[in-house]
């Protein structure tokens, strides 16, 4: 009897173990946390797709930003290349500045150094097409003077190049040339939100004179006159005394065919060549000199020059010798072009130190 009751409580046992069992097996596996299940095939396509929208935007981006480039450098009077990398641009050669900025008012790029004589074309690009900007105008652009000296300054006459607004589109474009450095060039336009962006470009100056302190090796022989005691002689007699010009100092003022700045080497023959003129510093009314400026670097110059100076003769009849009673020789100062004899040749020889690069020499000693 005992083994009957055990072995009919096992039976029920087994029963409810296999009940249970299929009831686990068919219960549905519970979703993970964060939403239903991904099908691994719907998860790839997803994010080809993805990829594929941002390389297309990425395409569309580039093709507005060399469509703005080609765009800017035609506005300029130069030819784009197709090809081109799109990128600002400065060509000194043919003074055209290209400058790209997006929606922000930030540069694409490094603004490049541009001067007064360049004509300076933006192009304004947004980062998103979707978003296009407007109302892109010349604010500021006013012609500097075209007879500036180096290191002194001159107002200018405003004058503003082609600053038309063409209609809205995925990107704006807008030129003027000649501005001045005193108010530089300056553009605004609206973002999509309807907000005012400015962007602004600084211009070097120009000048059409510079000046500078000539240091030069002054070749000249002059002749001065004094009456002295002489052995054998009872009255004093004149005499002739001889003075080398050597080491001399002379402000000049070189007439710049091409105008130049004070920052860049000099990359054109005009930019080096230059004719100047200058006046002792010592005895201004008594020497003139003329010189080629030969400048390779700015600021620093080499003189190769030719003088007139003024010198002492003898008049009323006198010579070297005579016999004076009283007083000193009767003299004239009489200007002179070309020396008595070969050595006397008035030649110089020396350096320009300009008026900008002893300024900024004298800046630095007091720091």
């Amino acid at each position: 009897m005992t083994k009957l009751i055990v072995c009919a409580i096992a039976v029920v046992v087994l029963s409810i173990s296999t009940i249970s069992g299929t009831a686990y097996a068919q219960a549905p596996t519970p979703p993970p946390p964060g939403g239903p299940s991904q099908d691994p095939l719907s998860t790839e396509r997803a994010k080809l797709e993805a990829d594929k929208a941002a390389a297309k935007l990425e395409a569309t981006k580039a093709a507005v930003r060399q469509e703005a480039y080609k765009a800017a450098v035609e506005r300029t009077g130069l030819m784009a290349d197709a090809n081109a990398n799109p990128r600002n641009l400065y060509d000194r050669a043919h003074n055209v500045a290209v400058v790209l900025y997006d929606e922000t008012g930030r540069s694409y790029g490094v603004i490049p150094q541009v001067d007064e004589d360049d004509t300076i074309a933006i192009a304004v690009v947004p980062t998103d097409p979707n978003k296009p900007v407007s109302d892109l105008r010349v604010t500021k652009c006013a012609r500097g003077s075209e007879v500036r000296v180096g290191g002194g300054r001159s107002g200018g006459v405003p004058r503003f190049g082609p600053a038309e607004t063409p209609p809205s589109k995925s990107h704006l474009e807008a030129a003027a040339d000649h501005c001045g450095s005193e108010q530089g060039f300056e553009a605004t336009f609206q973002d999509n939100a309807g907000r005012t962006v400015t962007v602004s470009i600084s211009t070097l100056p120009l000048n059409r004179f510079t000046v500078g302190l000539g240091i030069f090796f002054d070749m000249v022989t002059t002749s001065s006159f004094a009456a002295r005691s002489v052995k054998g002689q009872i009255a004093p007699v004149i005499v002739e005394d001889r003075h080398l010009g050597g080491l001399s100092t002379a402000a000049f003022v070189a007439l710049r065919l091409e105008k130049v700045d004070t920052v860049r080497a000099r990359n054109t023959f005009f930019q080096i060549f230059s004719p100047a003129a200058g006046v002792s510093l010592t005895a201004p009314t008594d020497h003139l000199y003329l010189a080629l400026n030969v400048e390779p670097l700015p600021g620093f110059a080499i003189l190769i020059g030719y003088q007139a100076f003024r010198e002492q003769r003898l008049v009323d009849g006198y010579m070297v010798g005579d016999a004076l009673q009283a007083g000193s020789p009767p003299t004239d100062k009489k200007w002179v072009w070309y020396g008595d004899s070969w050595w006397r040749f008035p030649l110089f020889l020396g350096l320009n130190l300009d008026s900008s690069l002893l300024k900024n020499i004298l800046g630095a000693i007091n720091k």
